[in-house]
């Protein structure tokens, strides 16, 4: 359990990184995250933005790579202050090389706009 909050926590972050194809992290070997290819990775930072921007509680984001096959889905389940920061939480679900994975994120807006994970996988 501990080892798939970890892993899921590196696809949280690598969400908004540019180059997330290009770290050389062997112990991805079971995640689905190994499997994106770097379209893959634009259309679920579009997706997050959406979800995290747009939708209202409840309301999913689905992204789905026919070119490769892989697809996922973001859904909004909250939005709270933390620190004086918008927050909400998040449910990624996502389907790569055989390889399904998810979880419950954190995300905070930053003082310039961008939205980051604060903390690992939350408690369901």
């Amino acid at each position: 359990m501990r080892i798939n909050s970890f892993l899921f926590a590196v696809f949280a972050l690598t969400l908004f990184m540019p180059d997330a194809q290009a770290l050389n992290l062997k112990w991805l070997e079971f995640s689905p995250v190994k499997h994106f290819t770097a379209e893959d990775w634009e259309m679920i930072r579009q997706a997050a933005g959406k979800a995290l921007k747009e939708k209202p509680n409840g309301e999913t984001v689905r992204w789905d790579n026919e070119n490769s096959d892989h697809y996922g889905s973001l859904t909004p389940i909250s939005r709270l202050e933390v620190d004086g920061k918008t927050c909400r939480d998040l449910v990624i679900k996502k389907f790569a090389g055989g390889v399904n994975g998810g979880g419950t994120y954190r995300f905070c807006q930053m003082e310039d706009g961008t939205w980051k994970t604060v903390g690992g996988q939350l408690a369901q």
